[in-house]
């Protein structure tokens, strides 16, 4: 007789994750939170808010060294993307704490990349010398001023500098060599700057 060794397959191990890095919530009772929510009730966020800004704001307070206001400004701006993300069941129980604060970190980012092309496109528009830099008060001009470009033409400004898409790629799109668009986008942005120096003129704005 031949003897047999019964040989058990060997189990994962079952991954467990720490209440403590999941706003204090274990599996289920986050599962539940996120059924209320898609009925409208919005609790969760109250408990979110009450266990996790703090420590949300003085990280991104100590990392990116902001002031308590702009990373509270943050803060509520990730609190309503990750709302959307759990309506859409796109946010699992795991690791919320790190999952929300990194979620607030790139937004920051993408707000102070934001921030940087507002500056450069002021620089470009207005002269130091001459206007006071007001941002919201730039904006209202730039909008009137890019109303009176043709469709085309501002559906292509926008695609460059609000949606950030790649010239080298939006020539291959438009089946284009890229200098011909390149130079395309100069004139329109030529143009773009005689229309808002004339709306200056006839707002009286002052930056």
């Amino acid at each position: 007789m031949h003897s047999s060794i019964l040989v058990t397959p060997k189990r994962k191990p079952i991954k467990t994750y720490s209440v403590k890095n999941n706003f204090g919530l274990n599996q289920q009772e986050f599962e539940d939170y996120v059924e209320k929510t898609k009925k409208g009730d919005e609790s969760f966020f109250v408990l979110l808010s009450q266990v996790h800004f703090g420590p949300c704001i003085a990280f991104l307070q100590a990392k990116f060294k902001i002031t308590y206001g702009t990373a509270y400004d943050v803060c509520m701006d990730t609190m309503l993307k990750f709302r959307t993300k759990i309506l859409k069941d796109k946010i699992k129980y795991g690791n919320l704490n790190y999952l929300y604060t990194r979620m607030a970190s790139n937004i920051y980012l993408d707000s102070k990349k934001h921030k940087n092309r507002l500056e450069d496109a002021m620089s470009y528009f207005t002269s130091d010398d001459e206007y006071k830099k007001n941002e919201d008060d730039f904006l209202d001009v730039l909008d009137i001023a890019m109303e009176r470009l043709d469709e085309e033409n501002r559906t292509l400004l926008k695609a460059i500098y609000f949606e950030e898409n790649d010239l080298h790629k939006m020539a291959e799109t438009r089946n284009i060599s890229y200098p011909t668009l390149r130079k395309r986008k100069q004139r329109m942005l030529e143009k773009l700057k005689s229309i808002f120096k004339e709306q200056l003129l006839k707002t009286n704005y002052r930056f």
